[in-house]
């Protein structure tokens, strides 16, 4: 609360619903840009809900997740708790399916494929919150 964020770039990774880049959108003001990355399909439409219902406009937000490089994974989802995931190599995952998890299919990249050449600003400040998937995403 007490960072000065006016006028920042903002990476909220793991964005979720966008309960943190709603917080973020209210603090870097007009001047300001959040860009919010999530991977999730549901949370995404719900993301994309919320941005839209705040009229937050200066909020991007990509369907895609960050990690070390460009390539495709499964997200398998937890039934019960959707906002939960585990990231695997490759197109189906393996993991959860226990108890009715599905799988999708998600493109990652790495941060650095974003912001070179000057496709998105390099951030001031990274949310991050990727479900252990963290230093992944550092290393990228």
């Amino acid at each position: 609360m007490k960072l000065d964020l006016q006028g920042k770039t903002v990476f909220d990774v793991g964005a979720y619903v966008g309960v943190f880049t709603m917080f973020f959108a209210r603090a870097v003001a007009r001047t300001g840009r959040v860009i919010a990355f999530e991977p999730n399909p549901r949370n995404y439409d719900e993301l994309a809900h919320n941005v839209k219902l705040n009229d937050l406009d200066n909020v991007t937000i990509m369907k895609i997740g960050l990690g070390r490089g460009k390539e495709q994974m499964a997200l398998v989802v937890d039934p019960i708790f959707p906002a939960r995931g585990t990231l695997e190599k490759g197109r189906k995952g393996r993991l959860l399916r226990k108890g009715g998890a599905r799988s999708v299919a998600i493109e990652v990249t790495s941060r650095y494929i974003l912001t070179s050449p000057i496709k998105q600003p390099r951030p001031d400040l990274v949310k991050l919150d990727v479900e252990g998937f963290e230093m992944d995403v550092l290393h990228g």
